[in-house]
């Protein structure tokens, strides 16, 4: 049961009772005072639901209706809530506690834990540099403020865009969904945000760079310690173009392989491990085939399909990690862990690879390509499923799991090489 900042359980439940007329859902609740209340809802479950939801969030923040009020012996509507509770001002850390904790149910965990991270890092500069505690106190000069602090650190476009997204969301569910404060959004409709390299990455790999990292991948370094098979990992991204969170939750079952051919079906999947709980599922939940690639099937066939483990973070109350919790998996590209026994014996088992930050930079400087980042094999392969397979837009956004104009905004960078090719193929075929 939620419980509101102030102390105050409401206990909302919701049951039905079988009438005359039919089935009808109530909804109970208790009042600040210890009044029980029992109040009809409608016969359809799934609108009760929702109607019950939103009655214990009004109840959590104060909102109270004629009946309620009546129960509360307050003289009408117009008077605020328990004691002036609308009135009251809320710090900045107990409107933000309320807004992560009523807003929860909406978002993935993901989602959530990045909120968390983003939006405390944000109003902890805000009261450092203003030294406000209150959040209706909080006003346009302070986001700029925050804005220009970002900037100020080399973040990106997208970056500063993001904290000025964030911020209005929390302003904008303060004020127009849970109303508790009665301030305008100090957030602007329109912000001036500086302007850096865009908010989507150009950069385009050379065949030449692609292949030094293929050719380093397959020359292991003596003093390598990577404990994930990175050589694999990313030989298999540069032939299917697959975002690294793809490749790191593939299982074996995903796979239909046939001699000569396969086809991985990337789809939502309920019983996979991730970090943050059980069920993954790609960007945008968008189901889909490909075939693959002669060599993303080579690959495959020399990875050996092992039982792994997928290790979900337990965490307290204040979201830090206290423990882990293995559930089991069919990982195709898991890392190797070894631990030791009671008697002292190595033993070894296979995990969900969460991060290959380490393994990957250590591959670049050996490769001699410093500049490239993982997710821009992504465009160099969308870049040759058009170029040299005759891909159109759609189909090419098809298969990595775009939509064509995304692919084309976001994916297909221009090559002056390839335009420059184009060019002195063929002739004007004008005599001046």
């Amino acid at each position: 049961m939620n419980q509101s900042i102030l102390g105050y359980m409401p206990n909302c439940t919701l049951y039905e009772r079988n009438q005359k007329q039919g089935s009808m859902f109530y909804v109970s609740y208790i009042l600040p005072n210890g009044c029980r209340m029992r109040r009809a809802v409608c016969n359809n479950k799934s609108k009760a639901k929702k109607v019950a939801k939103m009655k214990e969030l009004q109840l959590l923040t104060g909102q109270f209706d004629e009946k309620d009020l009546a129960k509360l012996n307050l003289e009408n509507t117009t008077q605020t809530g328990i004691q002036g509770h609308e009135s009251s001002k809320y710090t900045i850390d107990e409107a933000l506690d309320m807004y992560f904790e009523l807003t929860a149910s909406r978002k993935t965990a993901n989602t959530q834990l990045n909120d968390l991270k983003c939006i405390n890092k944000y109003f902890d500069f805000i009261k450092q540099k203003s030294n406000k505690q209150y959040i209706d106190e909080i006003s346009n000069l302070d986001i700029q403020q925050l804005i220009r602090h970002l900037s100020n650190q080399g973040r990106s476009e997208s970056t500063l865009r993001n904290a000025v997204t964030l911020t209005k969301k929390v302003f904008n569910w303060l004020i127009n969904e849970a109303k508790v404060i009665q301030i305008e959004n100090p957030v602007p409709k329109k912000l001036s945000i500086p302007r850096t390299n865009g908010l989507v990455r150009d950069h385009l790999p050379t065949d030449q760079e692609v292949e030094a990292i293929l050719k380093t991948a397959n020359t292991r370094s003596k003093k390598s310690s990577s404990s994930a098979p990175i050589k694999e990992l990313i030989t298999f991204i540069v032939f299917t173009g697959c975002r690294l969170g793809e490749a790191l939750h593939a299982e074996w079952s995903d796979f239909d392989l046939k001699e000569g051919e396969g086809v991985w079906t990337i789809r939502h999947k309920s019983d996979c491990p991730t970090k943050n709980g059980l069920g993954w599922s790609p960007k945008w939940g968008k189901r889909r085939k490909i075939s693959l690639l002669p060599e993303a099937l080579k690959v495959l066939k020399t990875m050996p399909k092992r039982k792994s483990v997928g290790f979900v973070h337990v965490r307290d109350s204040s979201r830090k990690i206290i423990d882990r919790k293995p559930y089991p998996a069919q990982f195709v590209f898991p890392k190797t862990e070894k631990h030791k026994t009671e008697q002292g014996k190595t033993k070894t088992f296979y995990s969900r690879t969460d991060s290959i930050k380490t393994s990957w930079s250590s591959l670049k400087r050996r490769s001699g390509v410093e500049k490239i980042q993982v997710k821009d094999l992504r465009t160099y392969f969308n870049h040759v499923l058009r170029s040299r397979y005759a891909f159109s837009s759609k189909e090419a956004g098809a298969y990595l799991g775009n939509s064509s104009y995304v692919n084309d905004m976001h994916y297909t960078p221009v090559s002056t090489k390839e335009m420059g090719s184009k060019l002195n193929s063929v002739s004007f075929a004008l005599d001046f």
